[in-house]
């Protein structure tokens, strides 16, 4: 055996042992996407999981060997296969670092690099042999890309090209790693999206940390951040509740401020400062449905330790007296985790707990997210029109949930704070102490819908009275529905004049 015959076996053992390498990279990574999809997480301090699928994977990656032998070399295709894969997995990796960021999907953005990188080093191959790898573009004298080859562009084409006029891929992509290399140093926290692609229990684990508990004078709650700085809850949690704070995974503050309410809906938004590095929740795109798995996550009666409770979807409904859509669940929903997120198994949310539903019987009800992610964004808008008067005294914006917070005082049996909204002329007319005398035997208020007309400053309400029977647990339940008139007072939205009449049944 001669020199040169040596040479070419060292190199085709060299050749073999990277085909060894990427085979087993590949199945590595399928095996890891299939445990992960199946709901085990791989964890780095479990060695000897890693060393069982290591040592699965090299079997399949010997076999690749020889048909890496048969199908590329001795059919030359894919000529440059391998080198693509490195650079593409590579590039993507560092791709999705970017897009997803690290901590969260790591692990699951490095196998998908690789099976991606796969996936497209094959395009790659076969887009080489169709464009480069006719005979009549290996002349010398030919250009590739004629159109481009221009005095301006001249300089950057020819490093990019070998002798013979071709496009030299292996340089062209480690020009785009470095490129990624950059964008990942620079622009790292520009964008940070959560995988929904790898779905897992430690999706549920990481989403979590968005919750917090919400305490005031009158009692706590939970919520969830939907912005960095913007929490949403239920508006009963927050509704004449005083001194809020808010406890969560990133510290505590009591810099709150209520920016926007549904009483309706009964939602709430808070803009909170003083924590940093939130971790904010993203809404389900696709619809839920019966016997999907849910969790709801919340902080029970006010303790400091949160709770993940998981249930399957048992019904979708209505509310049998306003628009509403909830969802019912076996997962039972205590008072303390009333604005908590309900989650699906990749840490969307799907709605929001409430406990404000009657006779619920330990069944739990959520408000369900397509509902509610619609109207937040209505809220929010409408909130940036407040007046400094309603920001500083946390007073309601929008003239229909003027009078919504009105009913729902007077239902609370805080006639007093319902007084507030009536404006001068009215309290002239009315006194506080004839006025209060109409609402003694009243249970509850019931609104079933509550909203701005055409006509200027006028809202039109629909709602349910319940009072107390002459009897002893008996009760009497009334309709009523009709039109209030608003004006504007010192810069606040106040209640001037009505038309409430009761409906009488046929």
């Amino acid at each position: 055996m001669n020199i040169e015959e040596g040479e070419r076996k060292g190199k085709k053992w060299w050749k073999y042992l990277l085909y060894f390498f990427c085979g087993w990279l590949f199945f590595f990574a399928l095996a890891c996407f299939l445990i992960i999809k199946g709901g085990y997480n791989l964890r780095a301090e479990l060695k000897e999981d890693w060393i069982i699928v290591f040592f699965i994977t090299i079997f399949p990656a010997i076999i690749s060997i020889l048909l890496i032998d048969f199908i590329i070399v001795k059919e030359k295709m894919f000529t440059n296969f391998y080198y693509y894969w490195i650079y593409f997995s590579a590039g993507l990796f560092l791709f999705s670092l970017w897009l997803y960021g690290a901590e969260d999907n790591l692990q699951a953005l490095g196998i998908m690099a690789i099976l991606m990188g796969l996936m497209i080093s094959i395009v790659a191959n076969i887009s080489y042999k169709l464009i480069i790898g006719k005979k009549d573009l290996d002349d010398d004298e030919k250009s590739i890309w004629p159109n481009l080859n221009i005095p301006v562009f001249r300089k950057i084409i020819n490093l990019l090209r070998r002798k013979n006029q071709r496009w030299d891929f292996k340089k062209i992509g480690a020009i785009f790693l470095i490129i990624l290399v950059v964008i990942v140093v620079f622009l790292y926290q520009k964008i940070r999206i959560e995988s929904a692609f790898f779905c897992s229990k430690e999706s549920v684990n990481r989403a979590v940390k968005g919750v917090v508990l919400i305490e005031g004078s009158e009692g706590s709650g939970s919520g969830f951040f939907i912005s960095p700085n913007m929490v949403l809850t239920n508006n009963h949690v927050v509704s004449f509740n005083k001194d809020l704070s808010i406890s969560g995974y990133n510290g505590h503050t009591s810099d709150v401020r209520v920016v926007a309410t549904d009483t309706v809906m009964d939602l709430a938004i808070l803009e909170v400062k003083g924590i940093e590095g939130t971790k904010e929740l993203g809404w389900r795109k696709n619809p839920i449905k019966q016997l999907d798995e849910v969790y709801a996550v919340g902080f029970p009666s006010g303790r400091k330790n949160i709770s993940i409770t998981r249930g399957i979807v048992s019904a979708l409904t209505l509310d049998d007296f306003n628009s509403n859509q909830y969802i019912q669940m076996d997962a039972a929903i205590n008072p303390g985790n009333s604005g908590g997120p309900l989650l699906d198994g990749c840490g969307k949310v799907v709605g929001i707990n409430t406990s404000s539903l009657r006779n619920a019987q330990n069944i739990g009800f959520a408000i369900r997210a397509n509902q509610i992610e619609a109207r937040v964004a209505k809220m929010l808008e409408k909130s940036k029109l407040a007046s400094r008067e309603e920001i500083e005294k946390n007073y309601p914006s929008d003239q229909a949930e003027v009078v919504a917070r009105y009913y729902d005082a007077l239902g609370a049996g805080m006639l007093e704070e319902a007084y507030d909204f009536y404006s001068i002329d009215r309290k002239k007319k009315i006194p506080f102490e004839n006025w209060k005398e109409g609402f003694d035997n009243t249970y509850f208020i019931t609104l079933k819908k509550v909203e701005l007309t055409p006509n200027e400053n006028t809202v039109f309400a629909s709602l349910l009275a319940t009072d107390f029977g002459e009897e002893f647990y008996t009760f009497i339940t009334k309709e009523f529905e009709g039109q209030w008139k608003l004006i504007r007072e010192d810069g606040l939205w106040k209640l001037n004049e009505s038309q409430i009449d009761e409906i009488q049944d046929n």
